[in-house]
């Protein structure tokens, strides 16, 4: 845990006040939290539902047309 937490202090991701046990957010860590959310909403699970063949909507994909000839299922 400890070297953990030492590397995404080193990265800047997380802060901790000296005199203290805690860790905290820094703004950068909050932008790159959100984007790895983000992405996994967007991004990974759409393609989880394609290769598992799971009826999970894919609005991500969904945005897209599709290309002639090519059904829905």
């Amino acid at each position: 845990m400890t070297y953990d937490l030492r590397c995404l202090r080193l990265k800047g991701l997380i802060f901790r006040p000296t005199g203290t046990n805690r860790y905290f957010l820094t703004p950068y860590g909050w932008k790159v939290a959100r984007l790895f959310s983000r992405l996994e909403a967007h991004v990974f699970r759409s393609a989880m539902a394609m290769f598992t063949g799971n009826d999970a909507v894919c609005r991500f994909l969904c945005r897209f047309p599709r290309p002639r000839g090519q059904s829905a299922r």
